[in-house]
């Protein structure tokens, strides 16, 4: 480039950011603040910072640059997320939106007359739009709680939504009767005495007739034909069902395994 007379203050301007050892050296970071997702810069290296210090806010559009302008943002505030959009605005970002989130983290730009990107692709934040990650505490910014999932385990399948399973379970009890039915059929015999006219007697065994369920017992009793006459009836055959029965349902009992309690969010 050829300098015209007279231009050595042009010239000291254009290559100000050349220290005298030929090491680049930009002007100390100058705080911008985002208005509606802009910021105007006004040289290499800037500070940006959220509208209204809210927690977080994006950036979408970067005016002020021309071809070949080099730029280099971080946040100016650790507590409070810059979040440079891909695509939203003029910024174009090959590994999606990128967060400036604490004091470490910066992105550099180049702009290309119309738009800006990244003259070294950022470190890739490793979580896409719609991503689910477990958390032990709230979610941060630029996340959001899966209520959904609360008090569920997840079990793999071909597509999302299906739900199942209970936390307790309990056993149904039917309705049922034990039945049974017993027979006595048997002879039965008796000690009676037989006793006659002139006063002797003796003991003779009496026999149920026949031996049938339900017969009567005899027994020889005061007369000389020997004859016998009843003196009780037998056991009678019988069955039929218990009676016992019952239905309805145990008491509900938890089956859960051993747990403990994560948070779930979603990339926003």
């Amino acid at each position: 480039m050829t300098i015209a007379a007279g231009s050595e203050a042009l010239a000291s301007d254009m290559l100000k950011a050349l220290k005298s050892d030929g090491n680049w050296e930009f002007a100390p970071a100058a705080e911008l603040t985002i208005s509606s997702g802009v910021i105007v810069i006004t040289q290499n290296y800037h500070r940006v910072d959220t509208e209204g210090n809210a927690a977080s806010d994006d950036l979408d559009t970067i005016n002020g640059g021309t071809e070949g302008f080099l730029l280099v943002l971080r946040a100016e505030d650790a507590a409070r997320t810059i979040v440079v959009k891909d695509g939203t605005g003029n910024i174009l970002l090959p590994g999606g939106d990128y967060e400036l989130d604490d004091g470490e983290k910066m992105i550099t730009l180049i702009c290309d007359g119309s738009n800006w990107r990244p003259l070294f692709a950022p470190p890739s934040h490793g979580v896409d739009s719609g991503m689910i990650a477990i958390f032990v505490a709230a979610c941060p910014t630029g996340w959001t709680r899966v209520s959904a999932w609360d008090g569920k385990y997840l079990r793999g399948a071909a597509s999302y939504g299906g739900a199942g399973g209970a936390a307790t379970h309990d056993h149904t009890v039917s309705d049922h009767i034990h039945s049974f039915a017993h027979t006595h059929n048997q002879k039965i015999g008796v000690w009676a005495p037989k006793i006659y006219a002139d006063g002797d007697w003796e003991n003779k065994m009496g026999y149920s007739s026949g031996g049938a369920s339900g017969a009567d017992i005899y027994g020889q009793v005061a007369n000389d034909s020997n004859s016998y006459n009843r003196v009780a009836s037998g056991f009678a055959s019988g069955g039929g069902d218990s009676g016992l029965g019952g239905a309805g349902n145990t008491g509900a009992v938890n089956h859960e395994p051993p747990y403990i309690e994560v948070i779930f969010c979603k990339k926003d």
